[in-house]
């Protein structure tokens, strides 16, 4: 769910300590991985570093359902497109002739000049090649995941 422009993930289940009602918030640091478990089905595992998390879910339909599920995660966590007057990269102030483009790894407002950049960022679920400010691609080539 969404709530002030954060989304959430909300989960409702028993456990021995009586009913549970979780709501966890998604961010770029979370992953989404299909896995194999110890009974040799294929999971999504949903990591959240920031809430020391990791969920694990079946799916009554198998590996289609379970990717379905994967990519609509994968772009829950994408992050918020900032609104700024100016190039989070350069500090250029944005005009006519200065547009605006979006980082898709950061969400900040970068110039043409400092998106030259492209990379798939499947962690975010692009699969095809999209833009990177300069920041995020200094950070892609070290960790391979985008900074910002």
């Amino acid at each position: 769910f969404i709530l002030d422009d954060r989304r959430f993930l909300y989960r409702e289940g028993e456990s021995a300590d009586g009913p549970v009602r979780q709501a966890t918030e998604l961010t770029p640091s979370c992953t989404a991985e299909i896995a194999v478990d110890e009974e040799g089905v294929s999971i999504l595992v949903l990591s959240v570093p920031h809430a020391d998390l990791q969920w694990r879910m079946r799916a009554r339909g198998g590996l289609p359902e379970l990717r379905a599920w994967q990519t609509a995660l994968l772009r829950a966590i994408r992050p918020r497109w900032a609104d700024q007057l100016e190039c989070n990269c350069c500090q250029g102030r944005f005009s006519v002739l200065r547009w605006r483009h979006h980082c898709r790894r950061c969400g900040f407002c970068v110039c043409a000049a400092c998106s030259t950049r492209v990379s798939s960022l499947r962690t975010l679920g692009y699969d095809e090649p999209t833009t990177l400010c300069s920041l995020c691609a200094i950070s892609a080539d070290g960790d391979g995941r985008g900074g910002g």
